[in-house]
């Protein structure tokens, strides 16, 4: 996962609205967004698999606590053999004290580089952790200060594609989000999914310098990562959640879009649940 804004609790009757595109090599196998049972015995969890090293890039179990992984683009990926980032994900779902407590037990330095953002969506509050350069923050506001953009670098780093989705999603909160909070999510989704289709590469003024090339930083630059002619690396799936309602009987919906090496929709999946009490 490469991208993603959200804002927490943007709106009353609002909870969360979350934008994300999954960006990965197109040969790495994994399996779509499902309801998966944690082999441990905890909470079943709403993810993505990974086949190659197991874990997720992204999940959300039924009390409304959501994890999303992005690496962090620091020149070409150099040989690890740590533990995958992939589980980072899991364990965070399944952690049940406090967020610091998690993040100081995690020995974050063991996996390659990494951004990881925890959201406790019914308590309206969060985290953001990285380990390049090594950071971790609170995240418990609402309204516009509950707003923010992550890609491959730390939180809120003005890169134009994390700027550009921020922006998109601001704005579809604020022309659709009192719909949304009456439960007619259709618009506010729809904006969004478009928001995350974006191909629009940025000026090369604007490109960050991440090691990696002129080329590759420009075919990076976009929100939806297309690679025309070799049809490697892209983006593999997107994925809105909306949560809306009130406190007690807030609703989930969680909507994942699934694409082919050239670009094209090949998939989709829904999912609406009621959010459990918290344990």
């Amino acid at each position: 996962m490469c991208l993603t804004a959200w804002a927490l609790q943007p709106r009353p009757g609002l909870a969360l609205v979350l934008a994300a595109n999954r960006d990965e090599f197109h040969d790495r196998p994994s399996l779509p967004m499902d309801w998966r049972e944690d082999p441990a015995g905890g909470q079943p969890v709403l993810s993505g698999l990974d086949l190659l090293a197991g874990g997720t890039w992204l999940g959300v179990d039924g009390c409304g606590r959501l994890g999303l992984l992005t690496n962090v683009r620091q020149g070409l990926p150099a040989a690890h053999d740590g533990p995958s980032r992939g589980d980072l994900v899991p364990a965070w779902l399944a952690h049940s004290g406090r967020m610091i407590d998690f993040w100081r037990d995690l020995r974050p330095q063991r996996y390659a580089g990494f951004n990881l953002l925890g959201l406790d969506v019914q308590a309206g509050r969060g985290f953001w952790g990285s380990n390049q350069p090594p950071a971790w923050q609170a995240l418990a506001q609402s309204g516009e200060s509950g707003l923010h953009g992550l890609s491959n670098a730390a939180l809120d780093t003005p890169w134009p594609k994390t700027v550009a989705l921020t922006q998109a999603l601001r704005s579809a909160v604020s022309g659709h989000g009192e719909a949304a909070a009456a439960g007619s999510t259709a618009a506010l989704r729809q904006a969004l999914l478009a928001a995350l289709a974006r191909r629009e590469r940025a000026a090369d003024a604007d490109l960050p310098d991440t090691g990696m090339g002129l080329e590759r930083e420009r075919q990076l630059s976009s929100i939806f990562i297309e690679d025309p002619g070799r049809a490697r690396y892209g983006t593999r799936c997107s994925t809105v959640v909306i949560v809306w309602g009130a406190p007690g009987t807030w609703q989930a919906e969680v909507d994942e879009v699934r694409f082919d090496a050239q670009g094209q929709a090949a998939g989709q999946g829904r999912f609406s649940f009621a959010l459990k009490p918290p344990p």
